[in-house]
């Protein structure tokens, strides 16, 4: 079952492609406004003639840019924390709200719906969600953090070479990836259980949905979930080491770079699609 799932998967986020643009073009806009007070700041501290004579140069010159940094770099990590903080803070809300009627898109429709209804009805659930996730992760970590250190100090104590604390090493990182991992795999089900059988099924309806996939289908939904992992991992790493590729730094490069990186965030965002129309079809096939 879990190859046919996968295969189309591919094909059914293949052709909502759309949503992974909307998602990057909402990306797109969010950086540049969390970078215009930054560039205008650029500017005002180097006045605007010298601003505009540096950027028009053949080159794109990495060491005025850090001079002008270091003149002003009592304001500029002030600024640039506070646009970038809310940025993402904004982000986070838009493509929360846009998640819902994304997730309805692949839902089985009993009647027409409209995107944006969607958009609305589900956003205070997944938000409840995503605040739930953030405090399992957090809580992981704290115990993480709590109960790897006196471990550490008594696998590693009186060693005469260094095995042992490279082994802890590797293990707390394995241990650490697999918890995290854990948690979103299990989050983002339940998300998805949320919007999918929200019109035929109540709160309770929709939980028993999703704990009924690890009931029922623990082989395919850990696999999906695994497989999406993997390709996440391929495809990133791929357009990661494309971006590595790309020297010198000119102004075709920087051009590059930021084509690759709007690459970057739609491959994400479709990968995200892949899971969401895999999860859809199995939360269909639980009673």
């Amino acid at each position: 079952m879990l190859p046919a799932l996968i295969s189309d998967s591919l094909r059914r986020a293949t052709a909502a492609a759309k949503w992974a643009l909307l998602l990057t073009l909402v990306n797109l806009g969010l950086s540049v406004l969390a970078l215009l007070p930054v560039i205008l700041w650029l500017s005002a501290v180097n006045s605007a003639s010298l601003f505009a004579e540096r950027l028009l140069k053949d080159t794109l010159d990495i060491e005025w840019l850090f001079v002008a940094l270091r003149i002003g770099k009592s304001a500029f990590p002030i600024r640039l924390a506070i646009t970038s903080g809310l940025a993402l803070f904004i982000g986070y809300l838009v493509a929360t709200f846009l998640s819902g009627g994304i997730i309805a898109t692949f839902a089985p429709r009993e009647a027409p719906r409209a995107f944006w209804a969607d958009c609305r009805r589900y956003v205070l659930p997944l938000l409840a969600a995503g605040l739930l996730t953030g405090l399992l992760l957090a809580m992981a970590g704290g115990i993480l953090v709590l109960a790897w250190g006196p471990l550490y100090s008594l696998v590693t104590e009186n060693q005469t070479t260094p095995w042992r604390a490279d082994l802890m090493q590797w293990l707390g990182l394995g241990t650490g990836l697999a918890m995290f991992w854990s948690i979103h795999l299990v989050m983002d089900y339940l998300k998805l259980a949320l919007v999918v059988h929200a019109p035929q099924r109540s709160w309770k309806g929709r939980l028993r949905a999703w704990w009924g996939l690890f009931v029922h289908r623990p082989g395919t939904t850990i696999g999906l979930y695994l497989a999406t992992t993997l390709l996440w991992l391929l495809v990133i790493g791929s357009l990661l080491w494309l971006m590595g590729q790309v020297t010198p730094v000119t102004w075709f490069s920087a051009a590059l770079l930021v084509l690759l990186s709007q690459m970057l965030v739609f491959a994400r965002h479709w990968v995200r699609l892949v899971f969401i129309a895999g999860g859809c079809r199995l939360l269909e096939t639980v009673p």
